[in-house]
């Protein structure tokens, strides 16, 4: 279910993308900037709901395409929910506003500046889903195990087999 982004939920959203921090990039318009997807790490989402990543200016991105709706993807294993976040993605040139999410200064660094592209991403809606928990693992994992057992070969409750190893 997509629901807007606005001031009621953005701090709800900012706790699960800072949990996460991981995304798959997609571009969402067929007259593309760049083809390829991306992995990003979100290095922050402001109050406005902008989401702001680096992405390497290799991966087929032309920099005369400044704005491209975008779709970031954020999973990870282990943690019971994704969300996923459409938006426009714009290209952040302002120097100022590039070392300031890198800690890095940029005029020293012109070769950085050339490699290195600075995002964001303005969300305009969002999609939570929830995984199940375990207890619906449950009941297959019971299922398995008696069917292990039907599958065993009948062993006497007497006979034990023992293997000793001696190290010398």
């Amino acid at each position: 279910m997509l629901i807007p982004v606005n001031n009621k939920n953005i701090s709800f959203i900012q706790q699960k993308i800072s949990t996460i921090r991981s995304a798959l990039l997609f571009n969402a318009h067929p007259n593309e900037a760049f083809s390829a997807t991306s992995i990003i790490s979100a290095l922050k989402m402001d109050e406005h709901g902008g989401i702001w990543f680096f992405l390497n200016n290799d991966s087929n991105l032309r920099l005369g395409d400044e704005a491209f709706p975008a779709r970031l993807s954020f999973y990870r294993k282990g943690i019971p929910y994704s969300l996923n976040i459409y938006g426009k993605a714009t290209i952040v040139k302002d120097l100022h506003h590039v070392s300031e999410m890198s800690g890095i200064n940029l005029m020293d660094c012109p070769e950085i500046q050339q490699k290195v592209v600075l995002i964001k991403v303005k969300a305009h809606s969002a999609e939570y889903r929830e995984w199940q928990t375990e207890r619906r693992k449950v009941p297959s994992r019971r299922l398995m195990r008696f069917f292990d057992k039907l599958l065993q070969p009948f062993q006497h409750p007497y006979e034990h087999t023992t293997e000793q190893y001696i190290f010398n």
